[in-house]
């Protein structure tokens, strides 16, 4: 859709003359789409998943009068997952979220710009977006239970300075 169509929209849509188009949320879809149809085909189910569960949470905050993730965000979270799941797959041979640890997260990030760097929030941000525990059973912590199985702890998301 053009500049012109565009600004004709906002006209007829603001004075209730149409019914807006949904133009932009195709066009995002045919993104995420292909965003997800990129990544390896044994990791692509679950970041399917993610990927719902994100446009959910876009719907229930635009439902509750929210500010909701804007669709680039949503976009840019599928192309770090993507180059991510490539990065497994193609350099270290993983077809499985589950084993996934800080030290394949960390070579992944060493790879990418400083500006993607900065939107990934780093390892722990990255290792957040998992819904699985990590197994560690070499590396045991102070969570660890008897199976070797540790919760890595999310990241803050706005830690105060102290006061």
């Amino acid at each position: 859709m053009g500049t012109f169509a565009r600004v004709l929209e906002d006209f007829f849509t603001d004075r209730g003359l149409a019914l807006t188009t949904d133009q932009t949320e195709r066009l995002a879809a045919g993104r995420r789409k292909r965003h997800i149809d990129a990544v390896p085909t044994p990791l692509r189910p679950a970041v399917a998943a993610f990927d719902a569960f994100r446009m959910q949470a876009q719907d229930r905050a635009r439902h509750a009068g929210t500010r909701p993730r804007r669709n680039h965000s949503l976009e840019t979270v599928l192309s770090i997952l993507r180059d991510l799941a490539r990065f497994l797959t193609e350099r270290l041979g993983k077809d499985d979220w589950a084993p996934l640890d800080v030290y394949d997260v960390e070579p992944f990030l060493a790879t990418l710009p400083k500006a993607r760097q900065a939107a990934t929030g780093g390892a722990a941000a990255v290792l957040s977006l998992r819904s699985f525990p990590a197994h560690r059973a070499d590396r045991p912590g102070p969570h660890a239970d008897c199976e070797g199985t540790q919760w890595l702890p999310r990241p803050q998301s706005n830690p105060r300075p102290a006061a």
